[in-house]
């Protein structure tokens, strides 16, 4: 991607936050066109929808070769702005943080926690954030940086002073943004909104209205891995109800055309 394009869609991206943002969870070429056919303005991807389609468990279990082939097609395919969930950072946070950049992404999702180690201490956190600001702006890219923290996904202590502090601490260290998952109760999400120097990003949860939130303050709401769950559940109910009966009612239900599948790729 020429890098003129590159900043002018980083750009569009960070206008899109001036206003709530409604950020599909995309996995690969197909899913991310469809989601820009029905009218959203940014993709992001899913590290778990993206795992699951290669046959693997989440938990930063893909190598980054993968990870950085699905992201191409995605990238590829469309004219949105694209921000990637890089998780942990793989083995090289900083050589990861190259990687996406040169593939063209203009956003990214860190965690602050480590698959079977749980939460990193705030100040290892802060360093690795840094360092991705400090990498992005040698690359000469405004990258927008969505710190993604896992204390209430964790369960941990104070969950909600523990946020409170690691949102003040991840803006210092150059966050764009927090990002919360699993955090649904709405008194907390207004305090973390009123508190917070970074404005709020949650994960679509069943039973939840991205309405509501954006009415508490919220700035942005991800899919997430919601949109493969999905799928995954419309293949487990479509195969087990086809092999029953021999017939398939839910796949004529939510037929979508060959033509259809054709022009996304045309």
């Amino acid at each position: 991607m020429h890098h003129h394009r590159q900043q002018a869609l980083a750009n569009t991206f960070r206008q899109h936050h001036q206003q709530p943002l409604l950020l599909p969870g995309v996995w690969d070429g197909a899913s991310a066109r469809l989601f820009e056919k029905s009218g959203y303005l940014a993709l992001g991807t899913s590290s778990a929808a993206m795992a699951y389609s290669q046959g693997l468990p989440d938990g930063q279990q893909l190598t980054l070769g993968t990870m950085l082939a699905s992201l191409a097609s995605i990238i590829k395919g469309t004219g949105l702005p694209v921000s990637v969930d890089i998780e942990s950072g793989y083995a090289d946070l900083k050589a990861t943080v190259e990687a996406v950049l040169e593939a063209g992404a203009v956003g990214i999702n860190l965690e602050d926690s480590l698959p079977g180690q749980g939460l990193l201490s705030a100040a290892a956190q802060c360093q690795r954030l840094t360092l991705t600001r400090d990498t992005a702006e040698r690359f000469g890219l405004a990258l927008f940086i969505n710190a993604r923290t896992d204390t209430y996904l964790l369960g941990a202590n104070n969950a909600l002073e523990e946020t409170f502090s690691r949102a003040k601490a991840y803006q210092q260290a150059g966050a764009d943004m927090l990002f919360v998952p699993g955090m649904s109760n709405p008194a907390d999400i207004k305090a973390l909104v009123a508190a917070s120097p970074l404005p709020i990003n949650l994960m679509a949860l069943p039973g939840c209205s991205a309405g509501d939130w954006f009415s508490l303050g919220v700035t942005r709401v991800s899919l997430g891995l919601g949109p493969m769950l999905a799928v995954l559940g419309l293949l487990d109910a479509m195969a087990a109800q086809t092999l029953s009966l021999g017939r398939w009612p839910l796949m004529d239900q939510h037929h979508f055309g060959f033509a259809e599948a054709q022009a996304l790729f045309a």
